[in-house]
């Protein structure tokens, strides 16, 4: 059965293929408990949003059936003023539109009620503006997965926006100047998910850094290189030949995987 690789493999192949091939040999490397801080607390606040996001919408949905419910009873009430119908019956449908139309009030308040608290969750933890589509929670079970290339990935959480999908991907540390190559690959392995997965292309897909969020265009050529990518991927997975591509120390220095590698940097 031919080997899948993980969006977090792209992103890591991209990095130093040296780097990916410890990582298929079981070499963890080194974690960064505040990556992992970052991750579990973002996925809680994204579930929170995306709760009052369904409250919302159930709500309003809910509020404008009563009114629809409310009309009818009143121009039913109004219909028999002018037939022989007993007074009873043309209080009750009175009495009960105005019940459904209350309802309804009151069911529009809650919605703008959890419209305001996500819009406050989106403020102050600076999450992407958008109906959230998927989150990488403890909760979700679903891998994106592609039926065409053997690639799969969880994205931090996918928005929904104007019509169009957008993964977003968060990270720790410093913040750089520009967004990493590898972290621009794994964000373009999740776009390519995403395309396949809701049936439309993203315009494009968000790293967010601690001080800054970088836009990246899904563009065709970043598309080719990410497939162009994922098959030097099979075939290093086949030969089981893969090395360090790079003369930077930096790089070595700062790669979590340095203590086992054959190939390190001085």
């Amino acid at each position: 059965m031919e080997a899948r690789f993980s969006a977090g493999d792209v992103g890591r192949y991209a990095y130093c293929p040296m780097n990916w091939k410890l990582s298929t040999e079981g070499e963890k490397g080194r974690k960064s408990a505040a990556g992992l801080k970052l991750h579990k607390e973002a996925a809680k606040h994204v579930d929170a949003l995306e709760l009052y996001q369904a409250h919302a919408r159930w709500s309003v949905q809910t509020s404008f059936l009563l009114a629809l419910f409310a009309i009818s009873a009143a121009s039913l009430a109004l219909e028999f003023l002018f037939l022989d119908v007993n007074a009873p019956l043309k209080f009750g449908l009175v009495v009960l539109s105005l019940s459904w139309l209350m309802g309804s009030l009151y069911l529009f308040l809650f919605d703008l009620y959890f419209r305001a608290k996500g819009e406050q969750l989106i403020r102050k933890y600076k999450i992407e503006e958008g109906e959230v589509a998927y989150s990488d929670s403890p909760k979700q079970e679903v891998v994106l997965s592609s039926k065409i290339m053997p690639l799969q990935g969880k994205p931090d959480y996918v928005v929904k926006l104007n019509g169009h999908y957008v993964p977003v991907e968060l990270k720790s540390g410093k913040t750089p100047r520009r967004p990493y190559d590898s972290h621009v690959q794994q964000l373009a392995a999740y776009c390519y998910l995403v395309n396949e997965t809701y049936g439309t292309r993203p315009p494009h897909g968000v790293i967010s850094y601690p001080d800054h969020r970088f836009e990246i265009t899904y563009t065709p050529e970043l598309e080719d290189q990410l497939l162009k990518n994922l098959l030097r991927m099979q075939l290093a997975a086949r030969t089981g030949e893969a090395h360090r591509n790079h003369e930077n120390p930096r790089r070595c220095a700062g790669c979590s995987r340095r203590d086992n590698c054959p190939e390190r940097l001085a």
